[in-house]
């Protein structure tokens, strides 16, 4: 899948990824793995890996939610 390279140099480039830039890399992930999810066209495993995914970026994705940093950083970076 080519969002995961086009993820992993847009992280490597920077660094020291921002993490509003993290949260919308995920929220881009997350869309391309649902989009295979339900895709009767690929094999059964494929569908399964993408679930799989899906389960385990919604774990972190919801991670910072209870973060104090991260409700700074996210309305700071939505005025820039």
């Amino acid at each position: 899948m080519q969002v995961f390279l086009i993820a992993t140099k847009q992280m490597s480039q920077s660094k020291t990824p921002l993490v509003h830039e993290v949260i919308l890399i995920f929220d881009i992930i997350n869309q391309a793995l649902d989009e295979h999810v339900d895709d009767v066209t690929l094999p059964a495993a494929i569908c399964m890996a993408a679930a799989c995914g899906c389960t385990m970026l919604n774990k972190y994705h919801g991670l910072p939610d209870d973060s104090v940093i991260y409700w700074i950083v996210m309305c700071k970076s939505s005025y820039e």
